[in-house]
Parts: C-alpha cells; structure tokens; sequence
C-alpha cells in the first residue's frame, strides 16, 4: 500500500539518514528546511540546534518500527542514536545533555528527564545496554513527593515523557516483547 502515511514514513525516514550523516555527529536539527531542488537541509532561519524538538523525532522513528516493523527506523535507531547515546554516556560526565549545535558543540549543559525517558525506550530492544544507562541516568532524577516525578512536581511536559520512556523501559524488561519483531536480549 503506498500513499499517505506510508509515503511519509518513507521519506521522513530517508531525509532523518541524510540529516544524521551530515555532519558526522548522528545528531538530526530541530528544524529542517527543504531547497528548490529537493535537498534537505538543517534550517538557516530557526537555527540548527539539536534538542527539544529533535528528541521527539526520535520518539516518532521508534514508534514507526514499533507499529510497522520498518527496517529503515530500525537501522536509524540501531546505526544514529544508539552510538550517538554510547559516545554521550562514555564523555567524562556520562550526562546526556539536553542542547547541542548540529555538529555537536555543546549548547547548555544540563540533562532533562524527558530526554532520557525517551532515548531509554528508544533503544530498549536495539541497544539494551544503552537504555539501562539511560534508564539509570533517568533514575538520577527520580523523586517522590506525592507521586514520582522527574523534575519539578508542576512540570507535566518533562515528567509525561519521562514516566513513559521509564514505565516502557520498566516493561519491556520485565516481560516479553510486545513486537513480535523485537531482537533477543538479556533480561538485566
């Protein structure tokens, strides 16, 4: 079947390889931009930062394998992310932070929770090592004040991405894939 969401899928997945190579960091901008010839590039206008909005790109490539077992999210996951989250975590402060320029400088060094949760279920089947680091980063942040939270107690943004990517991770983990797809891997 092609068209429509297929079509999008398909083409999101090819210009997100291009994005993530460009610069060699596996990084993908916040924002893009598209040129008369059908080039993508990161954008001139809204800056070429990788963060808050680029994290979700992530979100959405997984969800892609997840719900179509699309080889090519996989690849991205397992050949842009998973490395680029090894490299991170192997650094001298093992932080993920949450701000960087496209070509890798660090903008603002400080690790969100919401940044975690997600990359932590992200890679939870692909790079399972990885997201027990991010999980444990994760973990880091936890505190339980009339609740668990990850964060400030009124921030719902950064705690809702936080408690997904920790209750996925906490899932996957304790029971058998959901994906029939899923690689093989050791329970921790």
């Amino acid at each position: 079947e092609q068209g429509g969401a297929v079509d999008l899928v398909r083409d999101g997945l090819r210009i997100l390889a291009g994005l993530g190579e460009m610069r060699g960091t596996g990084r993908v901008p916040d924002w893009c931009e598209i040129d008369g010839k059908g080039e993508f590039r990161p954008s001139s206008e809204r800056g070429t930062a990788s963060s808050w909005d680029a994290f979700r790109v992530w979100w959405r490539v997984r969800l892609d394998w997840e719900w179509t077992g699309e080889a090519r999210a996989e690849a991205l996951l397992a050949e842009h992310l998973a490395p680029l989250m090894r490299r991170s975590l192997a650094a001298t402060d093992a932080r993920i932070h949450m701000e960087y320029s496209y070509d890798g400088r660090l903008l603002k060094a400080y690790e969100s929770p919401a940044l975690l949760g997600v990359y932590a279920w992200c890679l939870v089947e692909i790079a399972p090592d990885v997201s027990i680091a991010l999980r444990r980063r994760l973990a880091a942040h936890r505190k339980e004040e009339n609740g668990v939270f990850y964060g400030s107690t009124r921030d719902y943004y950064v705690n809702s991405w936080a408690w997904f990517g920790d209750l996925q991770g906490r899932l996957r983990f304790a029971f058998e894939p959901l994906n029939s797809r899923s690689r093989e891997r050791q329970i921790p």
